[in-house]
């Protein structure tokens, strides 16, 4: 997968990172702050599955990250900022070039 846009947000004692591949594969992956080679916890989304994708869900009245089958607890600042840089890679962006093709 190459990545097309990623997010990290940390909050002690741990990193979270959000990564979106050129595919539309999301992958998500929690590591401890100083041991940063092997991630705790790592989600990603299977391709072609709806409703695997990264996205924000309530999980026992809690929010949380939902990436694949795993969910991430943040913290309110970091998942709200999370939310919004989802929400902003699944916008559709209109290419120009495309538009005025398409007239």
């Amino acid at each position: 997968m190459n990545a097309q846009a990623s997010i990290e947000v940390q909050f002690k004692p741990f990193r979270l990172s959000l990564i979106r591949g050129n595919d539309g594969q999301w992958v998500a992956a929690l590591y401890r702050i100083g041991d940063e080679a092997v991630p705790v916890v790592v989600g990603y989304s299977v391709i072609g599955e709806p409703g695997t994708g990264a996205r924000v869900t309530l999980s026992s009245g809690t929010p949380r990250l939902a990436v694949g089958t795993a969910m991430f607890s943040l913290p309110t600042k970091q998942l709200q900022r999370v939310r919004d840089w989802i929400e902003a890679q699944n916008t559709l962006v209109l290419d120009h070039d495309q538009i005025t093709a398409d007239l």
